[in-house]
């Protein structure tokens, strides 16, 4: 096994901890934002086939997503060297009192009986959320408690003079805005739901710029990408929304020297700048959108980092699972 596989292994995971220093870009998801941009559509013979994209999830009771989430290690001949597989049920029931605001929970069953026990603190945490009536997230109700967490962690690394208090006093401004929390504690779940409310043209692909962190810094890279719909064939009802992140370029280039500097760091003496080869960060998405539900059935989100011939994947498979309405 290649010597750097524990150093590579232990580089990617993801803590409530490191999430707390990214400052998060709100917009960089949307499809009719500044983050996206349509193809030129000047070409003579472009024929628009509109579809509005609707919601019905701010008329239901509840809903549940299962979750099926997977993270691996593979070498160059895609041979899988470490691999880890999760499944939980993500269920949102309507408030009595405020019937725009629904409140979540990670359950181990899809009765929501058994609390999901591989949760981390942040999915310990209930999630309020407020649908708009176009079926976008409107607001984290609850964003406060989640400031409250990661400001916590951050003073904890301040006295251990982790950071400095300069630092730890900027982030603290960062974090106290609920549009940032929102996109750190459910980055996922904005994906979900910022599909609705648009129209989208299928004979179109749109660029789309979208926020990567880099695994080596933490730093947000802005990563120019696409995003395409196509209808899917034997199923009248389902458009199939396609989109991929690569980095390249200056980016690609930016991430070498990260990586450059972050095994420097780490092996000292052992370091060569020779044994970084290829680095590589790729983001894609894929839902399956029914038209006739109004709800998206699917997602698929899978980030993959390469180091050298090693890649690390985080793949998270989202699958409605089910929803009542109010009078069932």
């Amino acid at each position: 096994m290649h010597r750097h596989l524990f150093i590579f292994s232990n580089l990617f995971k993801v803590t409530c901890v490191i999430a707390v220093l990214l400052y998060a870009d709100v917009t960089s998801a949307q499809i009719n934002n500044t983050g996206t941009f349509a193809a030129d559509t000047s070409e003579l013979g472009h024929i628009p086939e509109l579809e509005y994209i609707g919601s019905d999830f701010h008329r239901y009771k509840s809903f549940m997503f299962r979750r099926v989430a997977q993270e691996y290690i593979a070498n160059e001949n895609g041979f899988l060297l470490d691999v880890k597989l999760d499944t939980a049920f993500l269920i949102f029931n309507r408030s009595n009192e405020d019937t725009t605001v629904f409140t979540g929970n990670y359950f181990d069953d899809d009765d929501g009986q058994k609390p999901f026990k591989k949760s981390n603190d942040i999915e310990k945490l209930p999630l309020e959320i407020r649908l708009s009536s176009n079926g976008k997230i409107g607001e984290l109700v609850n964003w406060k408690i989640f400031r409250d967490y990661f400001v916590s962690s951050l003073s904890k690394q301040a006295q251990a003079e982790l950071i400095t208090p300069a630092y730890f006093r900027e982030q603290k401004e960062v974090l106290n805005k609920e549009a940032v929390i929102r996109l750190l504690v459910m980055e996922d779940l904005f994906y979900l739901f910022d599909i609705y409310g648009d129209t989208v043209d299928l004979n179109l692909t749109y660029l789309r710029v979208k926020g990567l962190k880099s695994p080596f810094s933490g730093k947000k890279l802005q990563v120019l990408g696409n995003l395409s719909i196509e209808r899917v064939d034997g199923a009248a009802n389902t458009l199939r929304f396609k989109a991929q992140n690569k980095a390249d370029g200056p980016v690609k280039q930016q991430l070498m020297d990260e990586a450059i500097r972050y095994l420097k760091a780490k092996e000292q003496d052992k370091y060569s700048s020779t044994q970084i080869l290829n680095v590589g960060l790729n983001s894609e998405q894929e839902f399956d959108y029914n038209l006739k539900a109004k709800c998206l059935m699917k997602a698929t989100l899978s980030d993959v980092v390469v180091l050298n011939l090693q890649s690390r994947g985080n793949v998270r498979v989202y699958q409605l699972w089910d929803y009542r309405y109010p009078w069932e």
